[in-house]
């Protein structure tokens, strides 16, 4: 995958926040109509949505610490997780669908 920067330009309207105008340096970019315009955009929407006041540091997630694996922190749970391979998997056929049921 080719780790390229682009120059990406989008104008919105204060009063609605609708798109004004949008341009990318890119070759499909000079139509306005781009991967790159619509993945700022739906960055711009997540900044809005989550009312950060500034835009985040990027962190990799190669310098984050280890989330996966590990019990929810506020968990009372203690119940152990069954691998899916020990799942048996049944279909029922209804006169209109098909249901699926699971057994342990």
């Amino acid at each position: 995958m080719k780790k390229e920067i682009r120059s990406v330009k989008i104008a919105l309207l204060k009063l609605n926040g609708e798109v004004h105008n949008s341009i990318c340096d890119c070759p499909a970019g000079k139509s306005g109509y781009c991967n790159h315009v619509m993945a700022l955009l739906f960055e711009i929407a997540d900044y809005s949505l989550r009312q950060l006041p500034i835009v985040p540091d990027e962190v990799a997630c190669t310098s984050q610490s280890r989330k996966w694996g590990l019990p929810p922190i506020n968990s009372t749970n203690t119940t152990k997780k069954e691998a899916v391979m020990d799942k048996k998997i049944k279909k029922k056929k209804d006169s209109k669908r098909v249901i699926s049921i699971i057994h342990a």
